[in-house]
């Protein structure tokens, strides 16, 4: 999953916007929001644990090879 941390740094807080916003209860649309923040936090945290021990991180996505 590691792996998966840049295109999922931007994925989770675009789905769980919508998510948000769709429930109805105001403390479990805040929960979701603030779930979400951590997440994307730690996953930011060990990105950078990545780049820091390996150097720039590339993410191959659509099938495209990376820098495109």
């Amino acid at each position: 999953m590691t792996r998966h941390l840049p295109v999922l740094l931007v994925v989770v807080p675009l789905l769980a916007a919508p998510l948000a916003a769709v429930v109805r209860h105001p403390r479990a649309a805040w929960a979701v929001a603030v779930g979400a923040s951590w997440w994307t936090l730690y996953a930011a945290m060990g990105l950078l644990s990545q780049v820091m021990a390996g150097g720039p991180v590339s993410y191959a996505l659509g099938g495209w090879a990376p820098p495109w």
